[in-house]
């Protein structure tokens, strides 16, 4: 790979050769209509998210003040070395771009996740969202390819239900239901 890419390009990441994670479905586990998936991909410096809901009318997006994304519409997504009640890191993003790091370690505090983050409601009928994240600061002491990492991402809406990848039977913050990845040797 070229050290452009290694450096967090957006436009030079091969999106079309990313995992997808599909079969989204609500908090509780209910299957959904909704057009939800996520692709992801790393180049051994950099993991690519890239989130994506078709279907939608983004001029009905809700974005609040730009102190918080919580309460708005919003993604969320999830990082950790382990699953359970160990550190973990959460992200939320909105619409306009602006987005919000927190660090689950004692005490909770703000997390520098270094990302790269392109939010696009250009479509007429999609939002997606890519962001380049460094795998050195994605969990505690780091990320490399071979690792087995826990995440989960999460759509919350203010127009309908919220939908996770990995549903959580309970609120977002639930470290115990974060799925499995494995980042490619």
């Amino acid at each position: 790979m070229s050290a452009r890419k290694r450096r967090g390009d957006l436009d030079r990441a091969e999106w079309s050769r990313a995992a997808v994670l599909g079969d989204w479905c609500s908090l509780r586990g209910e299957e959904t209509d909704r057009q939800v998936q996520a692709r992801m991909a790393h180049d051994g410096a950099h993991l690519y998210l890239e989130l994506e809901e078709v279907g939608i009318d983004p001029s009905e997006l809700v974005i609040g003040d730009a102190i918080t994304v919580w309460n708005e519409d919003e993604w969320e997504v999830f990082f950790a070395r382990e699953r359970g009640r160990a550190r973990y890191r959460q992200m939320g993003l909105n619409a306009a771009g602006v987005h919000f790091d927190l660090a689950y370690d004692e005490p909770t505090s703000e997390w520098d996740s270094g990302v790269i983050l392109r939010s696009d409601v250009s479509a007429p009928d999609r939002w997606t969202v890519r962001m380049a994240l460094p795998l050195a600061r994605l969990v505690p002491g780091g990320a490399r390819p071979g690792d087995t990492l826990y995440f989960n991402a999460l759509r919350a809406t203010q127009m309908s239900r919220s939908l996770a990848w990995s549903p959580t039977f309970g609120g977002f913050r639930e470290p115990s239901r974060l799925g499995e990845i494995r980042l490619a040797e």
